[in-house]
């Protein structure tokens, strides 16, 4: 039996949230020693780090066009000489129509929510809003990455409650777990890291709430002066006034944007902080603090969206919508004692091994088995 997968949001060269969660998804999809055959559909040949073709694994190119999901690829849907039993979507863009039953992930619906931090134009969140609608109202299954947005699609949508299941992203355990210092040391001199340092990783955008967490670090007491703020991800949208306000900020010596950071240092930036905060507004998952648990890293997390779900007891919960909520939890980690820091450690690193790509796949695809029995 032949799946269709739309592989675009993977296909990147630089991976963040939805890309990484499609690429992610895909690898382990390839691993799995499956009854399927899969085709994998691009706008561009496939980058060298997706899986190679082989007997059950295969990729059609379409070439790019500005109706790619609404006309080019639903005509191949059904013009394709094999005839695809299902088609997955990792993201919100399912094709406009189809000839077989679709799944879909949705990541979170924060947008329909809180339009003003994400797009630019009205335009474009209309478009993310009209688009992610169709998709889950089509779609024979709609898998979601935490319990919070599974709720949030069943009750926005109305979508009946068994076409709408969770399957939770990946933490890659072999890499994200604790490095050694010298590990540590050696991370921290490549990027010139003052420690103590306060850790953010993310993209950079509205949801991720800097201007607040910008507010706490400034007002922090005298026993978290010293620490630093290091800032880790891609620029992504709405933030001049944030970069104006960083630009004239009274501890600008002591703030440091790292850019997008290759994944293999991670590990060493989240052990190395005294502690890592993820403090943004209804994240529908939440990576960074789930990859921070990994390292046996203190989390400062918002008590919102699917943020509980990802760390469990081992984080520190604040308002995020309070700057004195998050300087107090700010706090809270960085004044533990060595004894308990230790028992946060066990209890982040144990609740974060239910996080795992291969079980992931093997929930995505026992879906695929249901749905063409």
């Amino acid at each position: 039996m032949l799946i269709g997968i739309d592989g675009n949001e993977a296909n990147v060269p630089q991976r963040v949230g939805s890309n990484f969660y499609a690429y992610e998804i895909i690898h382990a999809l390839s691993r799995l020693n499956s009854q399927y055959q899969y085709l994998i559909y691009l706008k561009r040949p496939p980058l060298p780090d997706l899986p190679p073709s082989n007997l059950g694994w295969h990729y059609r190119v379409l070439r790019p066009g500005r109706l790619w999901t609404q006309w080019r690829l639903p005509l191949d849907l059904y013009l394709y000489p094999r005839r695809l039993q299902l088609f997955y979507t990792p993201g919100h863009y399912a094709p406009r129509s189809a000839p077989v039953p679709t799944l879909v992930t949705i990541l979170d619906l924060a947008f329909l929510h809180y339009p003003s931090l994400f797009l630019k134009t009205k335009r474009g969140v209309a478009q993310l809003k009209t688009w992610t609608e169709y998709s889950v109202q089509q779609a024979a299954y709609v898998f979601t990455i935490s319990q919070h947005t599974q709720t949030d699609v069943i009750t926005t949508y109305h979508k009946p409650i068994n076409q709408v299941g969770v399957a939770y992203p990946g933490i890659d355990l072999a890499h994200f777990r604790p490095p050694d210092a010298a590990a540590v040391k050696t991370v921290c001199r490549r990027y010139h890291l003052q420690p103590p340092y306060l850790l953010s990783v993310g993209t950079l955008q509205p949801r991720k709430n800097l201007t607040r967490l910008h507010s706490a670090f400034l007002s922090l007491p005298p026993k978290g002066r010293r620490l630093n703020w290091v800032i880790v991800g891609k620029l992504g949208w709405l933030m001049a006034d944030f970069n104006q306000e960083l630009a004239r900020s009274p501890k600008k010596s002591q703030i440091q944007r790292l850019g997008y950071v290759p994944n293999q240092d991670l590990p060493a930036l989240y052990a190395g902080s005294a502690a890592t905060l993820a403090v943004g507004i209804d994240e529908g998952f939440g990576l960074p603090p789930a990859e921070a648990l990994a390292c046996a890293a203190l989390v400062v997390v918002s008590r919102s969206g699917a943020l509980p779900e990802v760390v469990g007891s081992a984080g520190f919960y604040v308002d995020p919508y309070s700057v004195t909520s998050i300087r107090h939890g700010i706090m809270a980690a960085v004044s533990q004692s060595p004894s308990a820091k230790a028992a946060r450690h066990r209890l982040g690193i144990n609740h974060v091994k239910k996080f795992n790509w291969d079980q992931t796949a093997k929930v995505i695809e026992a879906k695929f088995h249901e749905l063409t029995l």
